[in-house]
């Protein structure tokens, strides 16, 4: 059959009707841009023209009565029906000639509520489920979707958005990644479908000396950098986070890593006293001058470190500590906040996150070691260092922009008893 010609005007043509062409014409329209997609695929391959980067992976996970055929079905009625009422006759634009073009502004939306609606419903599922076998569910969690190594994880309403990304599931290198935070962003990214590996000499990849990088971050596309230097000794920190970012940066340009991400700590740049900020604050500048796509959280300190603080300022029986303000926040908040910032853009700049509650240091270790019957005394000193650094009062306290953390210290300890 011969094709008839047509003219028809829009403000934005996107060429091919596959997933990310569909994504792309889907994003424009619910922006309430004009936009017309244009491709060949024919109308028995609608499930994949209606794929919007995902739809018919999310689909086949579903019940029988959700499959991607009689899903895909439907919406084509949905296209002819919107086609028929601009004016544009199927046959015309080509359902079977294998070229086809039609306004999405209707078809795109109703595939996004199709989907919704269907992963709505099996979220409902997967929560009675839960329900039946524990007597709640962890925070920060949602059921895991399965998706391709190259498509979108769809969201629907009143999901776990915190480590959904709006391109493709990635695999993501933590460096550090069997320690307190990093263990638990690793997990924590798994359950979201993405692909996270941990590095750490214990798996073989060493940043001090190159060992394993190469091979690590291959197919990479964002590095996660929450390592700790095993000295605490001026000269020793420095040479750890130095060495260890350098060779870290040069491995990631040349493997094609396209998002840095490293954890420090708020307040660095105001504890330069201390050799070990000194050194946090030289890895900082070496990610800033880089010229890798980076972003850098800062985060207060943790909950589970409380009792260290103590430790590092004790002498004898008698801890001395400032009485600066202090905003904790528990470690599994703060793998959570660097997962989002893991799979968002990069910043090029920093993000800082606390907990929710201001303590002044000297009464928050006075209280915790009294809970715990330790019997070192507290004493209020205003020229006591922290790691090396003396405290002024807002020193230890993030900006009015920092993200706050949902875990509050009372509930925290409540869980380790």
């Amino acid at each position: 059959m011969a094709l008839t010609e047509q003219r028809l005007s829009t403000m934005v043509l996107v060429i091919g009707t596959g997933g990310a062409g569909l994504r792309a014409a889907i994003e424009l329209a619910e922006a309430g841009v004009d936009v017309l997609a244009v491709g060949k695929r024919p109308k028995e391959d609608a499930h994949t023209a209606l794929a919007a980067g995902g739809i018919n992976t999310a689909l086949a996970t579903m019940d029988p009565e959700d499959s991607w055929q009689q899903r895909g079905l439907a919406e084509l009625a949905v296209i002819e029906k919107r086609m028929l009422d601009v004016g544009v006759h199927p046959d015309i634009a080509g359902f079977q000639d294998l070229a086809h073009a039609f306004d999405l502004k209707s078809a795109a939306l109703a595939a996004r509520a199709t989907l919704e609606a269907a992963l709505e419903r099996r979220e409902t599922r997967a929560a009675t489920t839960a329900a039946t076998t524990r007597t709640s569910i962890p925070p920060f969690q949602s059921p895991r979707r399965t998706c391709h190594r190259r498509s979108p994880c769809p969201v629907s309403p009143g999901a776990d958005r915190i480590f959904l990304r709006e391109e493709s599931v990635m695999k993501v290198v933590v460096i550090g990644g069997t320690g307190l935070i990093g263990s638990k962003l690793v997990g924590k990214l798994d359950e979201h479908g993405h692909e996270a590996v941990a590095a750490a000499p214990n798996t073989g990849v060493n940043t001090l000396t190159g060992e394993g990088l190469a091979e690590v971050l291959e197919g990479a596309s964002v590095v996660v950098d929450v390592s700790n230097s095993p000295s605490w000794e001026d000269d020793a920190v420095m040479d750890f986070f130095r060495t260890s970012t350098a060779n870290l940066l040069k491995a990631e340009a040349e493997a094609g890593v396209t998002h840095h991400v490293a954890l420090s700590v708020v307040g660095t740049d105001r504890l330069l006293e201390s050799g070990y900020f000194r050194a946090k604050q030289a890895q900082e500048d070496l990610i800033k001058e880089s010229g890798m796509p980076y972003s850098i959280v800062h985060a207060t300190q943790f909950f589970e470190f409380i009792k260290g603080i103590a430790d590092i300022s004790t002498d004898g029986d008698t801890v001395r500590l400032a009485p600066a303000k202090i905003q904790p926040m528990y470690s599994d908040d703060v793998a959570a906040a660097v997962g989002r910032t893991a799979v968002g853009s990069p910043v090029g700049g920093v993000v800082e996150v606390a907990g929710p509650d201001v303590f002044q240091l000297d009464e928050l270790i006075r209280k915790t070691l009294a809970d715990h019957d330790d019997p070192r005394t507290v004493v209020t000193d205003p020229q006591a260092p922290y790691s090396g650094a003396v405290l002024q009062e807002t020193t230890l306290l993030p900006g009015p922009d920092a993200q706050i953390a949902k875990t509050k210290l009372s509930d925290w300890l409540a869980q380790q008893q």
